[in-house]
């Protein structure tokens, strides 16, 4: 899949890792992708500040960040801003992670590394789901865009356990008989 940009529906995001090499990857991805705007923190203490103040339509939030872990952070989150649209990113991509993600409203999950392709993809799934521009929040979880009321997704997307390679045959117990 090409890098082909989102245009004319192009998203705010808020890129949160403390890996700067990550973050810079991500947010340098987002914007070929042409979101309007890439904001970016990498502590954990200025992800709320940086939610309510910034309101973007979709959060990339490293689950390991020094000193906190993004799945805690998720609640947080949705507590202030409850139609907000979390991708979580991690190199951890156990099936407790993506599950516990899920479970406390991410609406996706990419693998570390991760490729353009995975990115568009996370951006269109956002776009399925929360209206483009200034996103307005009212009461339970509805979204004001203009004039036009749209209910956000309480469902968060499918994950596809093959496209995340949560097995690591490599580090597995399984092993192989060589004849």
């Amino acid at each position: 899949m090409s890098a082909k940009g989102l245009k004319n529906t192009s998203l705010s995001a808020l890129v949160v890792d403390d890996d700067s090499i990550a973050r810079g990857y991500l947010k340098s991805a987002l914007r070929a992708l042409e979101c309007r705007e890439v904001q970016e923190v990498s502590k954990a203490d200025q992800v709320l500040p940086a939610c309510l103040r910034f309101r973007p339509d979709i959060v990339f939030l490293d689950i390991d960040l020094a000193g906190s872990n993004g799945l805690e952070l998720i609640g947080q989150i949705l507590q202030k801003r409850s139609g907000q649209y979390i991708v979580m990113v991690s190199a951890h991509s156990t099936v407790g992670n993506v599950k516990q993600s899920l479970e406390s409203g991410a609406r996706g999950f990419i693998v570390k590394p991760f490729t353009m392709a995975k990115i568009r993809e996370a951006l269109l799934n956002a776009l399925k789901i929360i209206p483009v521009g200034d996103l307005v929040e009212g009461d339970e979880g509805q979204a004001i865009a203009g004039n036009q009321e749209q209910q956000i997704s309480a469902e968060p997307e499918m994950v596809d356990a093959d496209e995340l390679a949560i097995t690591d045959l490599a580090n597995s117990d399984m092993s192989i008989d060589k004849a």
